[in-house]
C-alpha cells in the first residue's frame, strides 16, 4: 500500500473527464434545474442489473444523461472477441430482445401477485384517492416496464393492508424493512401507505420490484400494486474480454477528514485459473442504464482501474464508488466501449478486490 502520487492523481483526474466529457450537455443540465422535485418518499433506487451513470453537478447530486459515442472513435471491431476465444462468450444480447424479456417478465409478476383476503379487484377509476400519487421508487427512463392493478377492500385501514402486503412478499421477492417496513406520503390532505418489495430477476436478463401503496376510503382502504421492470442496455461484442494473459489490479482508496489519506494497492493476477475465472465474471456483468440518482456525500471512495491484456489488445475498466451508482467504464485500445457495467462484486471478489 503506497500513496498516490501527484502525477498518479492527475492520471485518475484525466481518464475520469476522458471518459464523461460528453455528458457534460449545458442545456440538459438547465432543463434539469426546471424540472419539479419529486414528492419526498421512502423509495429507493432500483438498482441491480439496472444501475446509474452519474455525474457530478452541485454538491452531492449526480445527473445522467443517456451514454452515446456519436463524434467518438470507437473500438476496432477486428480486435473484437471471437468464437473461438476463451473463455467463451456469452448469448450476445440486443436492446429489443432485453425489453421483451423485461415485458414478459412484468407480465408474469403482474399476474401472479397476491391479494389482500377480501380485497375486490377494480381499475384506476375505482381508487381515485390515489390519482396525484406516482410510484416513489426511482427508475431508468426508456429502460422501465411498468404495470399496475388496483383493488378495494372494507372494513380495514390503509396501514393495517400496507402491514398484510409488507408480511406476505411474493415468492423470489423481500420486504424492505422486513413485515413491519411501511413507510408513505402525504400531500398535506391525504396520507399513502407504503411497501416495497425488492427485487427478482426471475432468471432473466431484467430485475423486477414491486410498489404497494395503499391509502384510506370511506369504510375500508384502495390498494394499488406497480411492477416495475428495469431492463438493461445490451453490451457490444468489443465490451468483452476473452484469451486475457494477465490482469493489472489498481485500487486507490481516499480518506477525506481530518486525517485525510490516500493509499493504492497495486498488484498482477497472471494465474491462468484464476485469470479465466475473472475473464468469465467480467463477461456476466450486465450493461447499466441511465437515471438521474443523487447520493450522500462519501469520507471513504474507491478507484478500481482493471487492465485485462487480451490477444486483441488491451480492455481498461474503472469504478468509481464515490459517484454513488457511477459504473464501471469500459475502454478497449483506448476508446470508450457504451454502455457502462453494472454492480462487479462477483469480479472484485475473484480479484480479490475487497473494501
Amino acid at each position: 500500500m503506497t500513496p498516490l502520487t501527484d502525477d498518479e492523481l492527475g492520471t485518475l483526474l484525466r481518464e475520469t473527464f476522458t471518459d464523461h466529457e460528453h455528458l457534460a450537455d449545458p442545456e440538459r443540465a438547465v432543463a434539469l434545474t426546471t424540472e419539479p422535485a419529486p414528492r419526498p418518499h421512502r423509495g429507493r433506487a432500483l438498482l441491480a442489473a439496472a444501475a446509474a451513470v452519474a455525474l457530478v453537478a452541485v454538491g452531492t447530486s449526480y445527473v445522467v444523461t443517456r451514454g452515446s459515442d456519436a463524434g467518438r472513435p470507437s473500438a476496432d471491431p477486428t480486435r473484437s472477441p471471437s468464437a473461438t476465444g476463451q473463455p467463451p462468450l456469452p448469448a450476445l444480447q440486443t436492446d429489443a430482445g432485453n425489453r421483451a424479456a423485461a415485458v414478459r417478465e412484468a407480465a408474469r409478476v403482474t399476474a401472479a401477485l397476491p391479494v389482500l383476503p377480501g380485497a375486490v379487484e377494480t381499475d384506476r377509476s375505482g381508487v381515485p384517492e390515489l390519482d396525484g400519487f406516482g410510484v416513489s421508487l426511482l427508475t431508468p427512463t426508456g429502460h422501465t416496464i411498468t404495470r399496475s392493478r388496483w383493488w378495494t377492500v372494507s372494513g380495514t385501514t390503509s396501514k393495517a393492508a400496507a402491514l398484510w402486503y409488507a408480511a406476505h412478499p411474493p415468492r423470489g421477492f423481500t420486504s424492505e424493512g422486513g413485515a413491519t417496513g411501511v413507510g408513505g406520503s402525504g400531500d398535506g390532505a391525504r396520507w399513502v401507505d407504503e411497501v416495497t418489495w425488492d427485487g427478482s430477476s426471475g432468471g432473466t436478463t431484467s430485475r423486477t420490484s414491486v410498489e404497494v401503496q395503499t391509502t384510506g376510503k370511506p369504510g375500508g382502504a384502495g390498494i394499488r400494486l406497480t411492477v416495475l421492470t428495469v431492463w438493461p442496455p445490451a453490451r457490444p461484442l468489443t465490451s468483452y474480454v476473452q484469451d486475457v494473459s494477465s490482469i493489472d489490479v489498481q485500487s486507490t482508496h481516499v480518506h477525506v477528514g481530518r486525517h485525510g489519506r490516500t493509499v493504492q494497492r497495486t498488484y498482477t493476477v497472471s494465474d491462468p485459473a484464476r485469470v479465466l475465472r475473472a475473464a468469465t465474471a467480467y463477461n456476466a456483468l450486465a450493461g447499466m442504464t441511465p437515471m438521474i440518482h443523487s447520493c450522500p456525500m462519501q469520507t471513504d471512495s474507491y478507484t478500481d482501474r482493471i487492465t485485462f491484456h487480451t490477444a486483441t489488445g488491451d480492455v481498461v475498466t474503472v469504478d468509481r464508488s464515490q459517484a454513488c451508482g457511477f459504473g464501471m467504464s469500459v475502454r478497449r485500445d483506448g476508446h470508450p466501449v457504451n454502455p457502462p457495467l453494472g454492480d462487479p462484486a462477483a469480479l472484485f471478489t475473484v480479484l480479490g478486490l475487497h473494501h
